[in-house]
């Protein structure tokens, strides 16, 4: 009779069903990535209306009964793709709102944050494209997920603005200054298609792109620095 101690145990296989159960783990973890990469994409080219769940079933090379239980549904598929988007450019108010930081160093945080999916790979592509659909023709869910991250991201801004120009109210022209200044993280996602045909390797590494974001604070500050002197003249100190 085989005698089975702590050692002849740690030596032995792991059970046939606890073996399948890992590997339908993995393949079931793999299936569910796969379509929210698809459905990224798809959405992404085409919108939400245009894009059926056959198609996208079908570019993932799965069932599509597939979609109904890991999503529920097209608009939980879609909920789905949009959060990738959300998860990977929300920006961290609080850190913004700090006190005691530089105003490049919010600057920094503030580029750093909304322009994280460009380090994300051919997925980035993807969730650029999809937000430029919500953007352009926007869906319910548009109220619920992406314009929180906009408004969220602007009020924050604001704030840091007034603080450091000295504004004691939410004056138009800093609610302004603030969307010029989100305005130059908005052209590399949207356009970086158009940036890697016109001048290849501006985005297309980590260093390049911590050069840019280098470029923003700069240019940022610069238009700071000039509006708190327009508004100090008008104030006629």
């Amino acid at each position: 009779m085989e005698h089975l101690d702590a050692a002849s145990l740690r030596q032995r296989p792991a059970p046939a069903a606890n073996t399948r159960l890992h590997q339908t783990h993995a393949t079931g973890s793999h299936t569910r990535k796969r379509l929210l990469l698809v459905a990224l994409k798809l959405f992404g080219e085409r919108g939400y209306a245009n894009t059926s769940t056959r198609a996208i079933a079908q570019a993932a090379r799965v069932n599509i009964a597939s979609i109904s239980y890991y999503f529920d549904s097209k608009e939980g598929l879609y909920c789905a793709a949009l959060d990738q988007l959300v998860f990977a450019s929300r920006l961290d108010v609080s850190a913004l709102t700090a006190p005691g930081q530089s105003i490049g160093t919010l600057l920094h945080d503030l580029f750093s944050s909304l322009l994280a999916p460009l380090r994300k790979g051919r997925t980035a592509g993807f969730a650029v494209r999809l937000c430029l659909h919500e953007l352009i023709a926007p869906t319910p869910v548009c109220r619920d997920k992406i314009a929180p991250v906009i408004r969220d991201s602007h009020q924050a801004l604001i704030g840091v603005l007034r603080s450091h120009i000295g504004a004691s109210d939410a004056h138009e022209d800093v609610s302004r200054l603030a969307f010029t200044i989100l305005g130059m993280a908005i052209q590399p996602l949207m356009m970086r298609d158009v940036i890697d045909g016109i001048h290849p390797g501006l985005l297309q590494s980590d260093a390049a792109l911590d050069s840019w974001i280098a470029r923003m604070v700069e240019g940022s500050t610069a238009m700071i620095a000039a509006e708190q002197r327009r508004l100090a003249m008008l104030s006629g100190t």
